[in-house]
């Protein structure tokens, strides 16, 4: 039963990342337009060009490497 509940929240996870990853914040800046290298992170640089990131930055980098992954990204929109 714990590998299907897993698997379950991988793909609500992955279906999450789809819909939400370009979701927009504060001004309709999303994902997308802030990764602007398209390495699939938002560096502390990138965040600047949205005021709000970038003052929630260490707040959104919760595995704290200097960068918001697309899930960090996500996680952030919806708590």
């Amino acid at each position: 039963m714990e590998v299907i509940g897993t698997k379950y929240l991988l793909v609500i996870s992955a279906i999450s990342a789809i819909l939400i990853g370009f979701h927009s914040i504060g001004d309709d800046i999303s994902f997308v337009s802030l990764d602007e290298n398209s390495d699939g992170l938002i560096s502390y640089q990138e965040a600047s060009a949205n005021h709000i990131l970038h003052m929630k930055f260490e707040d959104t980098d919760l595995n704290k490497d200097g960068h918001i992954s697309i899930s960090e990204f996500n996680y952030s929109m919806i708590k």
